[in-house]
């Protein structure tokens, strides 16, 4: 669907979206799906990887997932695990202000619900309702970053995903040989 804002216009489509539930021993499969992906963690907890950074995702956990960035399971589940999951494309993530790869926490319910209102919405409804409740996740997804993003600053000095704040204009880490820290991709 197109929608026109004062700022200019965009385009949004949620592709599909479901409820996955694993059994001990499931590791999230290597893909790259070309749209973004929404997880919202309930039951256990899996390490997913996209691109050089880890997240390691228990319940509670909201993660945007990058439309370009391959994505796999670190190490296989202790135990078992469910979550929702929702992939959309979007053309410009701006107009929400959502930030992708990023890993949160919502201090009440509201993502849950919209995910149970999207499969119910995506699986009774034309497809334009579909859209239109994955378009608020994401809208509620960016007022999480959001709170968290700012709550963060303000105490901690950390950025959205947990890690330190950096000013742009800093130079990456190095490691002690001079060398740039990378990440195992299994």
């Amino acid at each position: 669907m197109r929608i026109e804002t004062e700022k200019g216009s965009f385009t949004f489509h949620c592709l599909s979206a479901g409820y996955f539930i694993g059994s001990k021993g499931w590791a999230y499969p290597r893909d790259k799906s070309g749209s973004y992906r929404l997880i919202y963690m309930l039951r256990g907890e899996m390490t997913l990887q996209e691109g050089l950074s880890a997240y390691q995702l228990a319940p509670g956990d909201l993660l945007l997932l990058s439309d370009d960035l391959s994505r796999s399971g670190m190490t296989p589940s202790g135990e078992k695990i469910s979550f929702y999951w929702a992939d959309f494309v979007l053309s410009d993530p701006d107009p929400f202000g959502l930030t992708v790869s990023c890993k949160v926490r919502p201090e009440n319910d509201r993502a849950l619900i919209l995910f149970k209102q999207l499969l119910a919405m995506k699986e009774n409804y034309p497809e334009e309702a579909g859209d239109y409740a994955a378009m608020l996740l994401a809208v509620e997804t960016a007022a999480v970053q959001k709170a968290r993003w700012c709550a963060a600053r303000r105490s901690f000095g950390k950025s959205p995903n947990g890690s330190a704040a950096r000013s742009p204009r800093r130079s990456p880490r190095r490691m002690s040989d001079g060398s740039f820290p990378t990440t195992r991709i299994i």
